[in-house]
C-alpha cells in the first residue's frame, strides 16, 4: 500500500515537472505564462512592457537633459527618439521633423494617441507656446514613470509568488495524504471491523 502511494507521489511528480512538461513548455507560445495558458488582453492603459517602459523613461531624461543645456526642442526630440522603443522612436522622430518644419500643434499628433507620450506631449507643448523651461517637469515624469513600471513589476512578482505555491497544492499535498493518511486509515480499518 505505501509503495503504491508512493508510486502514485512519483507519477504525479513526473507528469507536473517531467520531460514532457518542459517539451510543452517549449513548444508553448513565448508570450503565454506556463501555468496560465491563457492572458487576459491588455487594455490601452495597462502597463507597457518592461522595455518599452525604462525606454520611455530614458528618453524622457534625454530630452530634459538636452532642453536643460539649451538644444533646441526639435533636436532634444530627435536625441530622445534615439533611446525610445520602436513605436514611440518613430512618433518621437516624426514630432521632431514635423517642428523643424514648422507645423505646430499638428507635429504632435503621432505622439499625442500614446498615453505614455501625452505627458510628455503637454508639457513640451509648453516650450513651443510659452517658452517655458520644463526639464524639470520632464524630470519628474520620468521619475513617475519608472515609480510605476516598479510598482507593476512588484505586482508581477507577487502574482508569480502565489503561483510557486500551485505545486504544493497539485503534488505535494495528494503525496503526503497518499503516504501518510492512507496508511493510517488502511491500518484502522481491520480494527474497526
Amino acid at each position: 500500500m505505501i509503495a503504491l502511494a508512493a508510486l502514485l507521489a512519483a507519477l504525479a511528480t513526473g507528469l507536473a515537472f517531467g520531460p514532457a512538461a518542459r517539451a510543452s513548455d517549449r513548444l508553448a507560445p513565448r508570450t503565454l505564462p506556463a501555468p496560465l495558458g491563457r492572458r487576459r488582453p491588455r487594455s490601452p492603459g495597462a502597463s507597457p512592457q518592461p522595455a518599452a517602459a525604462e525606454s520611455t523613461a530614458l528618453a524622457v531624461d534625454l530630452i530634459a537633459a538636452c532642453l536643460e543645456a539649451g538644444v533646441a526642442l526639435p533636436a532634444a526630440l530627435a536625441a530622445g527618439s534615439a533611446v525610445a522603443d520602436d513605436t514611440r522612436r518613430e512618433a518621437l522622430a516624426a514630432a521632431a521633423s514635423a517642428l523643424r518644419r514648422g507645423a505646430g500643434d499638428a507635429a504632435w499628433a503621432a505622439c499625442a494617441t500614446d498615453p505614455q507620450m501625452g505627458a510628455v506631449v503637454r508639457i513640451c507643448r509648453r516650450v513651443g507656446t510659452t517658452g517655458a523651461a520644463v526639464a524639470d517637469d520632464l524630470r519628474r515624469l520620468a521619475g513617475e514613470q519608472r515609480r510605476a513600471h516598479q510598482a507593476y513589476r512588484r505586482r508581477l512578482a507577487q502574482r508569480a509568488a502565489v503561483w510557486v505555491v500551485l505545486p504544493l497544492g497539485l503534488c505535494f499535498l495528494p503525496a503526503f495524504l497518499l503516504l501518510s493518511v492512507v496508511p493510517v486509515v488502511a491500518a484502522l480499518l481491520p480494527a474497526l471491523r
